[in-house]
């Protein structure tokens, strides 16, 4: 990855990571200068996830590997899969939201997708719309910019607004985003910029 993204950069391409930020500082260091962004996996908001789900991992690491992306000034996205019963009390993802307030701003883009039953998970029962709309509501809620819905149809979710002026900046269908309301990574009505690459 550290050699392909040298040449991308070489040749003017934009590039990216998608991780589940399960990376020593080193590491990310030593990338970062060769990638616009990092899309982290926040699986949870708990060691117990983590430790049970995730083989042991520890949640510390995984959030000492967003706050450098952060600091590194990268453009960063956050993924959370909701699995009904094992990350989505709202009790976790109130705390998941507070610490992300708190330690990375309102701006950074936050998608939430909803679980499917498949290989080692198959008894726990598939994430619906409403399951999925609750946290997106609660991310709303906590003052986040750009929380969004995929994988499920939820047009409030699947849609970005200005937090300026409320104008609809794009918005998604399935995996395709159209952006009709950014113009040169401002927003095409107030003018404000919006966090991003575009």
């Amino acid at each position: 990855m550290y050699d392909v993204s040298k040449l991308a950069k070489d040749e003017g391409l934009k590039t990216a990571v998608i991780t589940n930020g399960y990376m020593t500082e080193d590491a990310i260091r030593e990338i970062a200068p060769y990638m616009d962004a990092f899309r982290v996996d926040l699986k949870a908001f708990s060691d117990s996830f983590y430790n049970s789900v995730c083989g042991g991992a520890k949640i510390s690491h995984v959030l000492d590997a967003v706050m450098l992306v952060s600091e590194l000034k990268r453009h960063l996205e956050l993924v959370t899969l909701i699995i009904p019963g094992l990350n989505d009390s709202k009790d976790e993802i109130s705390s998941m939201l507070s610490w992300e307030v708190e330690n990375l701003g309102v701006a950074v883009p936050h998608h939430f997708t909803a679980f499917t039953p498949m290989y080692e998970m198959t008894d726990i029962r598939a994430a619906t719309r409403d399951d999925v709309d609750v946290v997106f509501r609660m991310a709303k809620e906590a003052g986040l910019y750009y929380p969004y819905v995929g994988n499920v149809m939820h047009v409030e979710g699947s849609t970005t607004y200005c937090p300026e002026c409320e104008e609809r900046l794009l918005f998604r269908t399935g995996y395709v985003c159209r952006m009709p309301g950014v113009k040169d990574g401002c927003c095409a009505k107030c003018g404000r910029k919006i966090e991003g690459i575009f």
